[in-house]
């Protein structure tokens, strides 16, 4: 079994420089092949297969120039091969998992034309090709027609691609999912989420958090003070602070391309990206309102407020409803938020879904933040699994992704949001009804209180 090696890429404007780490290896046994815009690297055990947006040259004049280094991380070898044509910019160089040539399905089978073959035979391999691709177009019909659902085997995860996933990994998916997610279809599941937020809002602990930094509470109850929450609130996200994010032109840092290049290329149908997009808001909500109460040091309490806060991670919901909108994640997203977050303060809410606004229209921002949702997960013993369901497919999708894509998102999600600023109240009664009564009542107690004094 082949091994992909740790590598990071770099350019000039004449070479695109690959830099592989390769520890203990016979330099002798190397061999680099170029033909246009691949690339491929092996090397005993090793095996790299790349593909760039340019072509690349490698004849009698301009040859691979390799350096290995055995000093530095137990063995780099630096690659330098020639670009095709001077000064051309090669893009994405830092999306490694982009460049990576994609893994095909395990049941994708290539047509392959053979001249005495009976028709029995291709219609076959043709019902084994596209077999996925069907079941899930016929998954997302029943999806819209009442009582259709259940005659179809449920489907979730990334884009829908998994199915009988429970019985195979029974114990640990029981751990991360709120439902069996093998008899549960879509309709039913988000019936039982709604239902269970209800029940699992705490109406006392809402009111608790309510006044949680405000001078005037901390004198009839100190305790309700929380240094964490003033942690978040003026915490300062990276997202805001480094302006370069917004320029094209700036690249991942190379510990964050060695995320990427651990994570295979898979070759991924996607009919309609609209419910992966929305999808987006669930995730990135959950990771911003941890990044906040961490101040961007995640603690191993983190994976659980992750899964937790999402109602994807939590339960593996998917919206490829017909009425599935920005509005509704975004309220999903809040809802959850006062549901199961460490603080449970609207206001705290409402910083989340400004950082989401922020992040969201700029490529290189969301993947940043998924690499650090890996992260977190990789080192957990329970969540592990998020990665392989959606953070990873994730990844993959964002970086064939174009900015102007994410960026038309972008202007959606703000769109959205600054219409629905206008009316604060209104939103907030979306979120849970009678939130603002609440209010008022914590608000009541305090002012009788204090004219008592």
């Amino acid at each position: 079994m082949h091994i992909t090696p740790r590598f990071t890429l770099s350019q000039t404007s004449t070479h695109v420089i690959l830099t592989l780490t390769l520890p203990y290896i016979r330099v002798g046994s190397a061999e680099t092949l170029i033909d246009g815009p691949n690339l491929t690297f092996t090397c005993q055990s090793y095996l790299l297969k790349l593909t760039f947006s340019n072509v690349l040259l490698d004849d009698d004049d301009h040859q691979v120039n390799a350096i290995y280094d055995p000093n530095v991380n137990n063995g780099t070898l630096s690659i330098n091969i020639f670009k095709l044509n001077e000064g051309e910019d090669f893009n994405d160089l830092d999306l490694t998992t982009k460049l990576l040539q994609p893994k095909l399905p395990k049941k994708y089978t290539p047509k392959i034309e053979i001249i005495e073959s009976n028709e029995d035979k291709d219609e076959d391999s043709d019902d084994e090709e596209f077999e996925d691709e069907v079941s899930v177009l016929e998954h997302l019909k029943a999806i819209e027609i009442e009582g259709e659902e259940k005659k179809v085997k449920p489907k979730y995860g990334f884009n829908l691609t998994f199915t009988n996933e429970h019985s195979q990994i029974r114990p640990e998916l029981r751990e991360i999912s709120a439902v069996d997610l093998d008899v549960i279809g879509w309709s039913e599941k988000r019936e039982l989420r709604l239902t269970k937020e209800l029940e699992d809002f705490d109406r006392n602990r809402y009111q608790s958090d309510y006044f949680i930094n405000d001078i005037k509470f901390e004198e009839f109850n100190p305790e309700g003070h929380d240094m964490l929450y003033t942690v978040a609130m003026n915490h300062a996200p990276w997202w805001f602070d480094d302006l370069s994010f917004e320029l094209k032109s700036l690249t991942l840092e190379a510990d964050d391309t060695e995320v990427l290049s651990k994570i295979p290329n898979k070759l991924q149908t996607i009919q309609n990206p609209k419910p992966l997009f929305l999808g987006l808001i669930s995730i990135l909500f959950s990771y911003i309102l941890d990044t906040r109460l961490t101040d961007n040091e995640p603690t191993v309490e983190s994976a659980f407020n992750l899964w937790k806060c999402s109602s994807i991670f939590n339960w593996f919901e998917s919206y490829h409803g017909s009425r599935d909108d920005v509005k509704m994640c975004l309220v999903e997203g809040v809802r959850r938020g006062l549901c199961y977050g460490y603080c449970r303060n609207f206001e705290l809410c409402l910083k989340g879904v400004e950082d989401l606004v922020e992040v969201m229209g700029v490529r290189r921002k969301v993947i940043k933040c998924f690499i650090e949702i890996y992260r977190i997960f990789e080192k957990s013993d329970v969540y592990y699994l998020m990665n392989r369901f959606y953070v990873e497919p994730y990844l993959v999708f964002l970086q064939n992704r174009t900015e102007e894509e994410m960026k038309e998102f972008g202007e959606e999600v703000k769109a959205c949001w600054m219409g629905e600023k206008r009316n604060l109240e209104k939103f907030k009664e979306s979120v849970f009804e009678g939130l603002r009564e609440m209010e008022v009542e914590v608000e009541e107690s305090v002012e009788s209180n204090s004219s008592e004094d």
